[in-house]
């Protein structure tokens, strides 16, 4: 009698991204009064973000500073569309940072975003919460303003091929222009991936845009040295960095 060798599980390769696709009412403004380019405008720019991402093929994207125009409920030029007029095999998942007692129905305020391929993952779950202090995704603060909302969007993904799961979250916050305020984003963003997105032990993926440079107070203390492996800062070390 022969003991049967171990089955092999198999090896899973995930490759994410993050970009910033930031599109303002603002920006709108300063075209119209000639004190930006044409191609600051959304409309200008939305077919070579799509494409940009198509050639890309990462398995899973964070989109960060996701806006009304951007998402397509203004007019017709959002990334979805583009997208799909692509034939990508990308899912779209966007909240609203503004009502959080409805957030597919609320506006986009510099939300985050994630996209992921459909033929790869399912998605079992996801939630927005705000990095001000307030993670109830039901309740914030009508006064708080401006960066006091910057918020992180998560999700849970299984892949098709293993049953694997992981979870991938992408964040923005606070410039550190405003120390205090960029330390506490920073703070709840950890406190948010350690006590509410229980992860059960499933691999996690934190991306966003951090609006600070690796060598300040805030990075080191609150993501440098925290339990996370900081992707950034291996490729910075191993010369990999363009």
């Amino acid at each position: 009698v022969s003991e049967a060798a171990p089955k092999k599980i198999k090896d899973s390769r995930i490759t994410v991204a993050v970009y910033n696709v930031t599109s303002s009412k603002t920006r709108a403004k300063d075209v119209e009064k000639g004190k930006a380019p044409q191609q600051r405008l959304w409309t200008s720019c939305v077919d070579a973000v799509a494409a940009q991402l198509v050639e890309t093929d990462c398995d899973v994207v964070g989109l960060v500073e996701v806006c009304d125009s951007i998402a397509g409920k203004v007019g017709h030029s959002g990334l979805p569309d583009a997208l799909d007029a692509r034939n990508s095999v990308y899912s779209w998942l966007a909240l609203s940072n503004t009502r959080p007692s409805l957030p597919y129905e609320g506006a986009y305020n510099k939300t985050q975003a994630i996209l992921w391929k459909t033929d790869k993952y399912d998605c079992l779950d996801h939630g927005i919460n705000w990095l001000g202090g307030y993670f109830d995704k039901n309740r914030i603060q009508g006064e708080l303003k401006g960066d006091a909302t910057k918020s992180v969007t998560w999700a849970r993904f299984r892949e098709k091929s293993t049953g694997k799961e992981f979870y991938f979250m992408v964040a923005s916050v606070n410039g550190i222009s405003n120390e205090e305020l960029c330390r506490a984003n920073c703070e709840n963003l950890l406190k948010i991936a350690k006590e509410i997105i229980v992860t059960d032990g499933a691999p996690s993926v934190i991306a966003g845009s951090f609006n600070m440079q690796d060598d300040t107070p805030v990075y080191k203390d609150c993501l440098a040295y925290s339990q996370w492996h900081d992707v950034y800062a291996r490729l910075k070390e191993d010369s990999l960095l363009p």
